[in-house]
C-alpha cells in the first residue's frame, strides 16, 4: 500500500505544478488514445504497471477528468487505516 500512496502523491503533485495536463485529460475533446498516449510519456518511468494500468482504465471508463479526487480520497483512506491499524495494535498491545 505504501508504494501506492507514493505513487499518488506523485501524480497528485504533478497535477498540482502541471495545469496543461490536468486540462488535458479533463477535457472531452480530447480522445481517449491521445489522453493515455500522453499519461503513459508522462508517468512511465514513475509509476509501476499496475498503477499506470489503472489510469488506463479511468481513461477507458471516462472518469479520469476525477483523477484528482479519486487520488485524494485513497491518500485520505490510506491516512484512516494507519491510524486504525495503530489504535489497534495499542489496544491489543499487537506488536
Amino acid at each position: 500500500m505504501e508504494v501506492y500512496e507514493k505513487e499518488a502523491s506523485l501524480i497528485l503533485d504533478i497535477l498540482n505544478n502541471s495545469n496543461d495536463l490536468e486540462l488535458l485529460i479533463s477535457n472531452p475533446l480530447i480522445s481517449a488514445t491521445i489522453k493515455k498516449n500522453t499519461l503513459s510519456k508522462v508517468f512511465s518511468n514513475d509509476l509501476s504497471s499496475l498503477f499506470l494500468n489503472f489510469l488506463m482504465v479511468l481513461v477507458d471508463r471516462g472518469r479520469i477528468n476525477i483523477l484528482r479526487v479519486i487520488l485524494e480520497k485513497f491518500l485520505e483512506l490510506g491516512l484512516y487505516l494507519d491510524r486504525y491499524d495503530l489504535l489497534i495494535h495499542y489496544k491489543f498491545k499487537i506488536y
